[in-house]
């Protein structure tokens, strides 16, 4: 398969583990550097692993990793550039938006990154304007931001909160 100008390749597993059986078919990595021989990782279904991405005990159903590292997480859907799962589990889509300054992230449930301030989807809404001004955003970047923010508000599928005794397990 080739994808984003490189070619990726369908593993197959080497031996019985969890669910997989010898023999099984999984996602797509570019190389075997991206599928750590030494925890127990798989990349289901239509999961794609490339570039510096790299799983280790973890699991990749129909997403994609590129330049991460995932050990011991779930990612259903949804795309990973850098950074690094440690547990947890991420299901649904996460929005990230090139802006004409800076990335505009859901960085958790019912927040928002842009660029290195992270707020509540409620302290956007109602501060937007003075912290565009506060860090130098044009009137019309404002502008441009402020759409971005109500994107990533009405965004569906969005992470789910991990309840407490989610946490403790």
């Amino acid at each position: 398969m080739r994808r984003y100008g490189r070619t990726l390749f369908r593993i197959e597993a080497l031996k019985n583990f969890g669910k997989i059986k010898k023999g099984d078919l999984g996602g797509y990595i570019e190389s075997e550097n991206n599928l750590s021989h030494e925890g127990i990782g798989w990349v289901f279904n239509e999961g794609i692993v490339f570039a510096d991405g790299e799983i280790s005990g973890g699991v990749i159903s129909g997403g994609e990793i590129s330049g991460g590292v995932i050990r011991g997480g779930v990612i259903s859907g949804g795309v990973i550039y850098d950074g690094e799962i440690r547990g947890g589990v991420i299901r649904g889509h996460i929005l990230q938006i090139q802006g004409s300054k800076n990335f505009v992230n859901i960085s958790q449930p019912n927040h928002i990154q842009i660029g290195c301030i992270e707020k509540s989807f409620e302290d956007w809404k109602s501060n937007f304007l003075s912290i565009g001004a506060k860090n130098d955003y044009s009137d019309e970047q404002i502008k441009e931001y402020a759409a971005y923010i109500d994107c990533a508000i009405n965004f569906p599928n969005q992470p789910l909160p991990i309840k407490d005794h989610e946490q403790q397990k």
